[in-house]
């Protein structure tokens, strides 16, 4: 997972926020503050308390969920859960689901580019298939 957090501008990058609860703000992610502050893309919600909560003070663009999160033709709504748990409960993509295919090839290369990697070497399939592009939203994992 690619994010940062307790900051004036929060990134959330390629990153999986799956079945999270939480009693007061957020479920996966609450963000408060100043309008356009952070960035949130190539990312998938599902199972959440809440997916997010407060999504128009970010910038949401290629990303999966259940919840309706931002006017923008990237977006995409999961219809059905779109994670499959791995053996250590890494959180894969059903293959099948609308979450894979839907990222930003660009926006990925830059953000695993920063962290010393790349993304197609990298795998959201719990078979260990590379992703090719275009690229899945969420988080990828060393074959």
């Amino acid at each position: 997972m690619l994010a940062t957090s307790l900051s004036l501008s929060p990134q959330i990058r390629s990153s999986t926020f799956y079945q999270n609860v939480a009693t007061g703000l957020g479920g996966g992610v609450a963000v408060t503050g100043n309008v356009n502050t952070g960035t949130v893309r190539n990312t998938v919600f599902y199972g959440n308390s809440s997916d997010m909560t407060g999504e128009g003070l970010v910038s949401i663009a290629y990303t999966c969920s259940e919840d309706f999160l931002s006017i923008d033709a990237t977006n995409m709504l999961a219809f059905s859960d779109p994670v499959v748990l791995g053996p250590n409960d890494e959180l894969f993509l059903d293959q099948g689901s609308d979450c894979v295919d839907m990222g930003d090839d660009a926006a990925a290369t830059a953000d695993y580019g920063a962290i010393g990697s790349n993304w197609q070497q990298m795998t959201t399939s719990i078979d260990a298939t590379l992703d090719v592009t275009p690229v899945d939203a969420g988080v990828h994992y060393p074959p």
